[in-house]
């Protein structure tokens, strides 16, 4: 159920171009551009730095419109273009910077196994660059759809405005959150929707709670941002293999770790205070135990999703 009162949530977004500036890349034998150095980076895709309370913002209508709902496999064909399903030279493809040289000689040799699979998967980077414009027809219904299925209304919501820390962005402007992880993080956050609404709308329930609550978009990019790593640092690529897909596994993972931090913040009774803590621990445990993340959401959260015990 909704709370009376929303929190205002002040911090800074890392910029995607900070991120790519901190980096040193080099290009392999098979062309893939790899991250080698090892740098000093934020865990966080955003930091909650403050927290103040206030009354909820206002939703302003004027005057209501109604777009068209958008499911994730109807998005996702908008963006299957020639610039976005190619390889690009100024993605980077494997991070193994985490690595020891002795882990690193061990995954040179753990590669997607196919070209298919390696196109998928700059795919799903590629589209983490696209930034959301407010403007273009899809990116708008897919924004407005996460908008009205999380609180269940049929009227479209102004484009900018405070309106939007209700379902858990921090800016006005929802491009701004959406700088660090792009379009992928509204996907992401579409797919979940569409697979496990009960699941989603029970966390999203959570995140409105005066005890426990927290910007539901925002922890969302941040699990967007574990997927990703994960996928740059070649964790998934066994699964990807054994799978033989690439965007349906990350979807599932990325939901997975949502789902633990979830489970985590539900029942160890977790404030806001201990976000960051709590999301060091989540993106670590995560990315080390892949499968067993997903074992575990598959078992628990899909079987049980529209019962009580979650």
């Amino acid at each position: 159920s909704s709370s009376s009162s929303s929190s205002s949530f002040s911090a800074t977004p890392i910029d995607a171009s900070d991120i790519t500036m901190s980096f040193t890349s080099s290009v392999d034998a098979n062309g893939e551009v790899e991250e080698i150095k090892s740098v000093d980076m934020s865990t966080e895709l955003i930091s909650i730095a403050k927290i103040s309370s206030k009354p909820a913002p206002p939703i302003v209508t004027s005057p209501a419109t109604h777009s068209d709902l958008i499911t994730f496999k109807q998005a996702i064909e908008f963006f299957k273009t020639p610039a976005l399903t190619s390889n690009s030279s100024d993605v980077v493809v494997r991070d193994l910077r985490w690595m020891n040289l002795f882990q690193r000689l061990c995954a040179k040799r753990l590669r997607l196994k196919t070209n298919s699979l390696k196109e998928e998967r700059s795919f799903i980077l590629n589209i983490a660059k696209v930034p959301l414009n407010i403007d273009d027809p899809i990116h708008h219904r897919i924004l407005q759809t996460v908008w009205k299925r999380l609180l269940r209304t049929s009227e479209d919501c102004p484009r900018t405005g405070s309106h939007w820390e209700k379902i858990g962005f921090q800016s006005t402007n929802p491009a701004t959150d959406l700088r660090g992880i792009g379009m992928l993080g509204l996907l992401h956050l579409l797919a979940f929707l569409d697979e496990y609404p009960d699941l989603v709308r029970k966390i999203f329930a959570l995140s409105e709670t005066k005890e426990q609550e927290f910007p539901f978009v925002i922890v969302s990019l941040n699990m967007s941002r574990v997927a990703i790593e994960a996928l740059r640092e070649t964790r998934l690529h066994t699964l990807i293999n054994k799978h033989k897909h690439a965007f349906p596994l990350v979807n599932e993972f990325y939901m997975s770790v949502y789902f633990h931090f979830y489970h985590i913040w539900r029942s160890e009774q977790k404030r806001i205070e201990d976000f960051g803590a709590v999301l060091k621990g989540i993106s670590a445990y995560c990315k080390q135990h892949p499968a067993a993340v997903i074992r575990h959401f598959i078992g628990t959260a899909v079987h049980r999703q529209t019962g009580t015990g979650l």
